[in-house]
Formats: C-alpha cells, structure tokens, sequence
C-alpha cells in the first residue's frame, strides 16, 4: 500500500467503477552546456551536461531522446552562448527551441552558480533567424528567466546598398503563435532581433524583430502573460500581442526599453467580438527610442510609426474591459525626438487608464497621451480616465484628442467618457505664441459633443509662452484661457495655474532631463488642491509614484508625487505578506514571487534571505531609490515529506519578513501507472 499526505489505497484490489488513474510523476533538473557538454550525458548534472536542450531539433543522443515533463527545469550554464543553427527558408524564422510541454522552467543561470552572468541564446545573425521559444502549441505554466537573448536574425552590420530595401529577416525571442496562459517571463535581456538600423538600404518594413508576444498570430486566447524585469533594444517590437479573441491578465512591470524600437509595447486585439482585459503596464522606463522618427531616419521610403505603448484594435470591432492599467511608468528622451505618436496611443476606441507616470520632454508629433479616430465598435462606451500624472516638456501637447474620436462610420457622438484630473502640465517653452497643453476636437461647432462626454477638474497649468491660453478646443477653431473653460464648459472649476514648484528642474529638457526631482516643495499650490478620487477603487492609484500612500480622506495632492518630502528616510514594504507553493512532490522544486519596496525616501540597501528547504533564487540583494521596487524569486525543493513552514527575512530601513509555507510529499515510483480492470 502506498500511503502519505495524497494517495491512500491498494494496488490490485479497485473497486468498479473508479477512474483510470495515472501517476507518472516527474520533475527532474537537466543541464545544458553548449560549450562544454555531450548530447550523449545524461545532463542530470552540471559535470554531465547536455550540449542542446531537448527541445532543439538540431538534439542529438541521450538529449534528444528526452522528453520533458511538466515540473522540470532546464538550466543553461551562464556566460555560455547557445546558438542555434537549424536551417530553413530565408527570412521565414524557425524555432529554436519548440516549446510544447506545460509547465517547464527554463532557466539561464538564476542562481549566478553556474557560470558567469547570464546564459546567452543566439543565432550568431543567421538567416533565416530564429525563435528562441517558439510556442505553437497550446501550453501553460511556463517559466523563462535570466536569459541574454540577442542577435537572431538581422545582421550584426549594416547590409551593403544594392539600391533597394532588404527584405525582413526576422528574429523573436519568445513568440506564442497560439493559445498560452501562465506563461512567466522574467530578468531577460532582449536586444538585436531582427534588422534595426534606420538608414538604407532599410525600410520600414525591413525593420521586423520581437521581444516577446503573439507575433502577427489571427488566433489565440492570452491569459496571465507576465514580463517583469526584462530590458528591450533594437528590434521593432519589445512586448506585442495583436491576436484574438481574448487576451486578458497581461502584465508588463518594471522592464526597460530604449534604442531603436518602432513600438515598445503594441496591445492590437484581432477577430471579431475580440476581448481584451486586465492589462497592466507599470513601473517601466521608456527613454530614447527616437531612432526610428523622421527627424532620424534615413532609410528607404517613410519612417516606422513610433510609439511607446500603442493600443489598438487593429479596425476590427472589439470591446475592452475597465481594468486596464498604465500607471507608475517614466517616460522621457534626453534628445528631440522629430515624429512618431505619443509616448502613449491610444486608437479605436479602448479603454484604460492613465495614472502616476511621469513624461518629460517627449518631443513626439502629438504629443505624450493621444487618443486617436478611428472605428469604434458601435454601442460600447469608451471611457479613458487620465489621473495624477506630471508633464515636463517643451512645447508639446501633454494630453491630445484626435480629430475623429466622436465619428464612427459617418455618425457622430459615439458613446465616450474622457476625464482628465489631478495632473500637472508643465512647459518650458518661452516666448509669443501659444501652446496648448491639452486639446480636443469636436466636429459641432458649439463642441457640445465635449461638453457632454468630457471633463477637466483639478489640474495645475503652468506654460511661459505669452498666450496664456493652455487648453485648444477644435471645433470652434479657439484656444481657451483656463478662466474661458470654466465659465463655457464647466471644467477646472477648482484648476491651479501657476508654477507647481518642482524641488529641482535645474537639468531643463535634454541630455540630464531624467535627473530633474519632481517632487514638490512643501510651497507648492498643488499640494492639498486635488480630488480624492479613493472612490474609484483603481488598483495601485491609493499610492502614488513612488509608492507612498495617499489618504483616502482629504484632498490629494495634484501630480504623480503625493508628498513633497524627498529628504524621508527609506522604509521597506513586502508582498504579499505570505507565499503558499502548495504540495511539491520531494526531489521536485517551484518559484514563488515577492516585492521588496522602498516606500519612503532616499535609498533602500539590503538583502533577502530564507532557510531549507526554501531558498532565494534572484533578487536577494536590493538597492532602491525611493519608489523603486523589485521581485525576489523564492524556491522550495523540499528532501522529505511533511509541512515546511519558514519566514523570508528581508534587511534594511529597519528590515522586514513574509511567511513561506509549503507540503511535500513522497511521489510514487515513476511510471506507476493504476487502471480500471475490465469488467
């Protein structure tokens, strides 16, 4: 009799009518070393490692003969440079590694004990180029982290000039062309996918690599993709999903993107009835990918469209759930950016909100929030909510409207509800003229359209050109002075305009503008002068940019920081409080995640760890300005049966604790198999 915490009952004496039961369980660790290792090893261990990964068609021997189960990790040696070498059609890319099994880890390194820094996935600029991961099979719960993946596809120089544009040689770096749910991507480094030079003989169709996402897939249901800590540059799109019918549950965090991308982040709902809810992109720098505007490109034909996240439905009716989030993200260029969109894009008719971020001197075509024309789906409200953000630039619309927002197929007032609260908009830009902070277009002259669906309250403007007119309203062809907008429109009945009083902009807009404090001084009119907007339940808008609470009495104060305090001393915060890894076979091992947070000021040192069978993985160690944060990953790999129960001790501004807690239990022997006799 086989007897523990899961399984209680006797082989060979089965009573009728019980299911057939299998219990093949298997959770392994294999090695690959493609320096240094064999396929013909057993690659249980780091001295017997493999030379390709199973999941590689170019496998050989004991490697290839290997099929993974769910529970394994494949753990790549660090600093070693696997490249892929399978052949195929140019252009076309072909996968590297064919993931098809749930519930796999793959694993470069994490631990910084094999190896030195990251294991390195690359196709040394083949052509055709690959797909490190290719998902195209429907999978879940799988885990890819700590990998450098770079230089698939493209080429490592500038092709020579025949007179015309190359032709695409894509390469991605984790692409799902079908349904995928769970999938965890973590502390990547993606770089060089693809061709991304901005000069001939490129065009922008040359231009064609991927971070991670659904590719161009028509088909597939997305659910509970994360993409934290992860470094995008070079390619044309870091994080992209542009399927349908469903994705919901994405989340972007804490990742950088900069150098040469046509769209940071591109969210394009595809098919009809298409859904797209629960995406959350937050805590992410976007700075100086310019490269591909038209003040830079000197490429074949017209520029990319440049964006930094872009959200569309790719004029295809879809519909959007009201739980979509970006928030907490800087946003800046240290150079005049010359063309594209908006840092933020929003097209056809999402809906989202936009709350704690910080944008400063964007420089791009319209501006750093647009929400565009186009096709709307009929009969659903669009309802865009922009809240607390701080706006530092030069002569650029902060918040813009297009022209077409409230025309749908010839009709006019589509269903849209826009409010803008709580922001700062500052600019820089001195002299005659006027610029316009925010504007909008209503196609009735009297803008009685605006008046219904739109509202601004509570707003701080402060521009030095002599025009004193930051709001434009297009359809009477006027620009309004503050003062205008209330006594016409009812809005910013309760504005501030005026200087916000920034602890330091001594950096102005260009090489250090990311230097600048944005803080406020304890003077500051913006101070006390917002709504509460507590009420509206939006997760992560009770804390403000830096992660410091804002009362849910009282008046809030205006802009991305709700103090003005920047002298605090550093205070740690960890979620959640507690991680349970439910039952884990012995000899088997998971991940769990928590964040480490400096929800005060100046810097936040220390280390993070935990006791057997419980173990830190990355992110032990921690150094974080004020707001910042970062994940720890936790193992358990329990050595015998029964329940583990341990604190993840946490150092630092007074230091901190979350309880672990997990079950092991004895597996049966592999390939034990219990069936039903027949009858």
């Amino acid at each position: 009799m086989l007897s523990g915490n899961l399984f209680n009952f006797k082989v060979g004496n089965i009573t009728a009518g019980v299911f057939a039961i299998s219990l093949c369980c298997h959770a392994a660790n294999y090695y690959v070393d493609y320096a240094g290792g064999n396929d013909n090893n057993n690659g249980t261990s780091q001295t017997t490692a493999w030379m390709h990964c199973p999941e590689d068609g170019q496998a050989t021997g004991t490697a290839a003969s290997t099929s993974l189960q769910s529970g394994d990790t494949v753990i790549f040696k660090g600093g070693v440079s696997y490249v892929f070498t399978s052949g195929g059609a140019a252009g076309v890319p072909v996968a590297g590694f064919n993931v098809n099994v749930s519930g796999v880890t793959y694993d470069g390194n994490s631990a910084g004990t094999w190896g030195s820094g990251k294991a390195i996935l690359t196709d040394n600029n083949s052509n055709p180029g690959h797909t490190a991961f290719a998902v195209n099979t429907p999978v879940s719960n799988i885990t890819i982290r700590d990998f450098s993946i770079t230089q698939l596809g493209g080429s490592a120089t500038l092709p020579a000039d025949l007179g015309s544009a190359v032709p695409p040689n894509p390469g991605y770096g984790v692409n799902m062309t079908t349904s995928a749910n769970n999938i965890y991507v973590s502390d990547c480094d993606f770089s060089m996918l693809g061709y991304w030079f901005n000069q001939q003989p490129m065009n922008n169709t040359s231009i064609c690599g991927l971070g991670v996402g659904g590719g161009c897939s028509m088909g597939g249901v997305f659910g509970n993709i994360t993409v934290t800590n992860c470094t995008f540059t070079r390619m044309a799109v870091g994080v992209e999903f542009s399927a349908g019918p469903v994705l919901t549950n994405l989340t972007v965090a804490r990742c950088s993107f900069t150098d040469s991308l046509v769209w940071c982040v591109d969210i394009a709902s595809r098919g009809n009835s298409a859904y797209t809810d629960g995406l959350n992109i937050f805590g992410c720098t976007f700075h100086d990918y310019y490269q591909f505007n038209s003040s830079y490109w000197t490429g074949y034909g017209g520029w990319p469209h440049v964006d930094g996240i872009f959200f569309r439905c790719d004029y295809i009716n879809c519909t959007y759930g009201t739980n979509n989030n970006f928030h907490n993200n800087l946003f800046y260029s240290t150079q005049p950016t010359g063309g594209g969109t908006a840092p933020i894009y929003i097209t056809e008719g999402e809906s989202v909100n936009i709350f704690n971020n910080i944008f400063i001197y964007s420089g791009m075509a319209n501006g750093n929030i647009t929400i565009g024309g186009g096709l709307f789906t009929p009969g659903v409200t669009q309802t865009v909510n922009v809240f607390n953000n701080t706006f530092y630039d030069f002569y650029t619309s902060d918040v813009h409207i297009g022209g077409t927002t409230n025309v749908y197929n010839g009709v006019v007032d589509l269903p849209q509800r826009v409010v803008v609260m709580n922001n700062i908009y500052y600019d820089t830009a001195t002299g005659s003229g006027n610029n316009a902070v925010v504007s909008a277009y209503d196609l009735h002259a009297d803008n009685s359209w605006l008046k219904t669906n739109w509202f601004f309250n509570c707003n701080d403007y402060e521009s030095f050109n002599t025009a004193g007119t930051p709001i434009a309203i297009g359809g009477g062809g006027a620009n309004y002075s503050v003062a205008n907008v209330q006594s016409q429109f009812g809005w910013e009945l309760n504005s501030v305009v005026g200087d916000p009083k920034f602890v330091n902009i001594s950096y102005g807009t260009g090489t250090s503008d990311y230097l600048n404090d944005f803080h406020l001084q304890s003077t500051s009119p913006a101070i006390g002068a917002g709504a509460n907007l507590t009420s509206l339940n939006l997760p992560g808008l009770n804390m403000d940019y830096a992660g410091t609470a804002r009362s849910s009495a009282g008046n809030w104060t205006i802009g991305a920081y709700a103090v003005a305090n920047t002298n605090a001393s550093p205070a740690i915060s960890i979620t959640p409080a507690s991680q349970n890894f439910g039952s884990v076979a012995v000899g088997a091992s998971t991940n769990q995640i928590l964040t480490v947070q400096n929800t005060g000021g100046g810097t936040l040192a220390g280390n993070a760890s935990a006791a057997a069978p419980f173990s830190i993985v990355s992110g032990g160690s921690y150094n974080l300005e004020a707001g910042q944060s970062q994940t720890v990953t936790i193992n358990y790999s329990p050595t015998a049966a029964g329940t583990n129960t341990q604190n993840v001790t946490f150092t630092g501004a007074g230091g901190g604790s979350a309880a672990v807690n997990g079950m092991a239990y004895l597996a049966p022997p592999q390939g034990l198999r219990v069936v039903t006799p027949p009858p």
